[in-house]
């Protein structure tokens, strides 16, 4: 299993660095790829299987668990809003810095 997890991560680098207007071409010789090489692998590790089944259905259930996420960093003299749904303030959005007025 080490193995395919290098292989996986070796491929989402390889996606993730790629230009973006090649980004749709890498990722489906990608796609290729690894479709091969994880037939070749649980044919020689039919016990795989099962194990590889349990991750992806932890996956899923991981990604509808974890939600929406958001890091915002190196932003100095900017405001950040988030939302959920739409903004309406019928107004503007005033942020003061901690210790900015007093």
């Amino acid at each position: 299993m080490a193995t395919l997890k290098r292989l996986l991560d070796a491929a989402r680098t390889r996606l993730v660095e790629c230009p973006e207007g090649e980004r749709d071409a890498v990722a489906e010789a990608l796609q290729r790829e690894l479709f091969i090489q994880l037939a070749a692998f649980l044919q020689k590790n039919p016990d795989a299987a099962a194990e590889l089944q349990a991750l992806v259905d932890g996956a899923d259930s991981a990604e509808e668990a974890r939600g929406d996420r958001t890091s915002v960093h190196h932003n100095t003299n900017s405001q950040v809003v988030i939302s959920g749904g739409g903004i309406s303030t019928g107004g503007s959005i005033v942020y003061r810095a901690p210790g900015g007025e007093k």
